[in-house]
């Protein structure tokens, strides 16, 4: 399965990891804890997060090389001090 990975060193990931999970459940069945999240986007990509107190880390994949090009569309900010992610 095709992945990409991103490794953001802040001191805020998990008050970023839950922003994201909670931006993207209003369209996916998304499940999160502060330190953990999995959203299952559609056409069977996913993408796992994970905070500790230094980084968030994103892992995106895809069930095939086709429909992994939107997993490496990863678009970060850092306007007004806020990340988001898209696929």
């Amino acid at each position: 399965m095709p992945a990409s990975q991103a490794r953001v060193p802040t001191a805020s990931a998990s008050r970023y990891l839950q922003q994201v999970c909670k931006h993207w459940s209003h369209k996916f069945a998304v499940e999160f804890t502060p330190q953990k999240g999995r959203i299952p986007f559609a056409d069977g990509r996913v993408c796992d997060l994970e905070a500790t107190d230094d980084t968030l880390t994103m892992r995106a994949q895809a069930p095939d090389p086709k429909r992994s090009s939107g997993c490496s569309a990863w678009s970060w900010t850092t306007s007004s001090g806020s990340r988001s992610a898209r696929t």
